[in-house]
């Protein structure tokens, strides 16, 4: 249920922001955001010691290293999408998409 709540609530409510015009509208819809993620990181926490409880310190740093890889290359990517196309529409849709991808393969 927390990954249904993280992944798919971040994506529809990415996809609103790429729709909105308006300020308040976009940072509410960017609180909500990141309030889905938080359901995310109450739900990971707990992953490594119902899967490997003797080395659940080791695969949490494996976890950890392979989940922030995103972070360095999504942020050029995104900076590469507004240089060339100066359009947050694609980002935020993309970044929704990377959401609803990972819920599906979950």
């Amino acid at each position: 249920m927390t990954a249904f709540v993280s992944l798919m609530g971040s994506g529809f409510f990415l996809v609103l922001i790429a729709q909105v015009n308006n300020y308040s509208m976009a940072l509410f819809l960017m609180a909500c955001t990141v309030a889905c993620c938080g359901f995310h990181n109450a739900g990971i926490m707990v992953n490594p010691q119902d899967l490997a409880p003797k080395y659940a310190g080791s695969v949490f740093g494996v976890m950890n290293t392979i989940g922030a890889l995103p972070g360095f290359i999504g942020v050029k990517f995104a900076g590469y999408i507004l240089e060339t196309r100066k359009s947050w529409y694609i980002v935020f849709n993309q970044t929704a998409g990377f959401c609803f991808l990972g819920y599906a393969i979950y």
